[in-house]
């Protein structure tokens, strides 16, 4: 049987998988963005799993695929330790922009001026308030923090409305792959607010 990932290397103990689907992007990018996107979700992944590691969870793959990529914690966490690891991805786009930011400066190059695009690309995309993406979670995570009773209800109801305006956007400036993730993030939360 064909097998569409394969483990690609180990770090921090942490194995790393590609799924092979992850070459559809050097169809439809160029060779320099394609390898930047592939490295800054590698790194942003990364900030997930080894900020867990350091707070004693478990860890158990890292998967890069088409639409992006998951850090596998198989430990249930608790709400502020939930916080702290979601928010490092985001995060660590910030500080990978300032510092290719700083790097461009002396050493420019095209590659450069991407890899700071696509950080900072990642983490507004992340940082969006919707499920199942960082800023969902984050705003999950605060409502409970907080003791927020109907937090669930308030993630998803947020959830589905950020969901439909990213739709109606995708479609207006006619960035259908976009529009196919509203759509999933939407349906998403849809079905959670009818749980």
């Amino acid at each position: 049987m064909f097998k569409t990932k394969f483990k690609a290397f180990t770090i921090y103990g942490i194995p790393v998988y590609i799924n092979l689907l992850i070459g559809l992007l050097f169809v439809f990018l160029s060779v320099e963005m394609t390898i930047s996107i592939i490295l800054v979700v590698l790194l942003h992944e990364m900030a997930h799993a080894f900020t867990a590691k350091k707070k004693g969870y478990n860890v158990n793959k890292i998967e890069l695929n088409f639409y992006g990529g998951v850090a596998e914690i198989t430990s249930h966490m608790s709400v502020k330790d939930t916080l702290i690891v979601v928010a490092a991805g985001p995060l660590t786009n910030l500080v990978l922009a300032a510092l290719a930011f700083g790097i461009n400066i002396f050493l420019p190059l095209s590659f450069w001026t991407e890899f700071i695009y696509i950080n900072l690309v990642l983490f507004v995309f992340n940082i969006l308030p919707i499920m199942p993406m960082d800023g969902g979670r984050i705003l999950m995570s605060i409502l409970q923090l907080f003791k927020v009773k109907s937090a669930n209800r308030i993630t998803y109801t947020t959830s589905l409305i950020c969901s439909i305006i990213m739709f109606v956007f995708s479609i207006i400036f006619g960035q259908i792959f976009l529009a196919l993730f509203a759509a999933f993030f939407g349906y998403n939360a849809y079905t959670n607010l009818k749980k």
